[in-house]
């Protein structure tokens, strides 16, 4: 398979479009005393999705389609929204690879419930009892010894120490268009010389972090790790009190990503400039985040919760609440092992309710 390194490339589309015709060939070699019960397959790739479908399809397998992204939308976020119509039909064969893997599926899941309804529309149909979201299961990794020692180093030497009496903001993430980070720098800058101590932790890397880091200006109170491993991500949310989830597109409004459920694991109430969707109705149905509308809306709660430290203390508890209860991995792969035997009870039979689309789009 070619690689590739940047998430929206013609290197990446050729990358999948190689992995899913070589899946397709070796779901063809597969012994029939080896078939599996029950196909999950993820999508995106849609070139795995549609391949693990049609397998599924011709030996009477039931397949759950896991709708992680919604793709090939996702293409379309580089261009103004006035060019989606000109762009939108250079995507048509990837629009019917999503179709036909949606329509010919026996379940659809997705990681929110407006990628469910979204995977429904490119059905065509209504919902069944078998189409449900999962939401992403997470772990909350436990360093050893000489790993955490070496993570508290590190954070240490970069001027982040575990005890600290400023407020400290983390995110984690790629450095892209689709984060709105200047906003959270312009914020904590403001807010030091307003004389509100703030801090943030920005880990990761991207093709926006030339600007940002010259955008900063090298205040002392922005600090950017870079890519760091794990044990390093667990150190950083245990230094620090707030996370901020900076997302620009609309599209994001239709999704919780796992970067969002591992604030929630680190106990750290989350702070969003979205106005709306399905992280916000969480925060605010749980109260364990807030919604910043600006630079300045954003100063004003950095205030707030600086002088309220009980106030920041219940919203990091509730955080880590609604992880237990929805988002711990064992709560989540209970859910899934629920699915799944309900999948692998079905007759599987060919015509049967397993599969009621069509070969339209393929």
């Amino acid at each position: 398979v070619p690689g590739y390194h940047r998430n929206i490339s013609v290197r990446r589309l050729l990358d999948h479009l190689v992995g899913g015709w070589r899946a397709a060939r070796a779901f063809q070699h597969i012994p029939e005393a080896e078939q599996p019960d029950v196909i999950v397959v993820s999508l995106p790739t849609l070139e795995l999705a549609a391949a693990a479908v049609r397998y599924g399809k011709t030996r009477g397998i039931p397949v759950m389609v896991d709708v992680r992204d919604l793709w090939p939308d996702y293409f379309l976020t580089p261009f103004p929204e006035v060019l989606h119509p000109v762009v939108k039909p250079l995507l048509g064969p990837y629009y019917a690879m999503a179709r036909y893997a949606c329509r010919n599926a026996t379940a659809l899941t997705g990681v929110a419930e407006p990628f469910v309804d979204w995977a429904l529309q490119h059905a065509g149909r209504e919902r069944s009892r078998l189409d449900r979201c999962h939401y992403f299961g997470y772990a909350m990794p436990s360093p050893d010894g000489s790993a955490a020692d070496a993570a508290a180093r590190f954070w240490d030497q970069l001027g982040v120490p575990a005890v600290h009496q400023t407020l400290r903001l983390l995110f984690l993430g790629s450095l892209a268009p689709s984060m709105d980070l200047e906003t959270v720098i312009a914020a904590v800058r403001l807010a030091n010389q307003r004389g509100i101590p703030a801090e943030l932790i920005i880990c990761g890397d991207g093709e926006l972090r030339p600007r940002l880091e010259a955008f900063a200006n090298h205040a002392p109170e922005i600090h950017f790790a870079g890519f760091v491993e794990l044990p390093h991500l667990v150190e950083a949310m245990r230094r620090s009190d707030l996370a901020v989830a900076p997302y620009v597109p609309e599209q994001f409004q239709r999704m919780l990503s796992n970067k969002m459920v591992e604030y929630l694991a680190g106990g750290l109430p989350i702070l969003t400039p979205m106005p709306q969707g399905v992280l916000v109705q969480l925060l605010q149905s749980n109260d364990c985040g807030l919604v910043y509308k600006d630079t300045e809306d954003l100063v004003r709660i950095l205030d707030h919760l600086y002088s309220d430290r009980a106030r920041l203390s219940t919203m990091s508890e509730n955080a880590r609440s609604v992880y237990e209860s929805r988002f711990s991995w064992p709560v989540v792969m209970d859910d899934w092992e629920q699915h799944l035997h309900e999948l692998s009870n079905l007759k599987q039979t060919s015509g049967s309710i397993l599969f009621s689309g069509t070969d339209d789009d393929q």
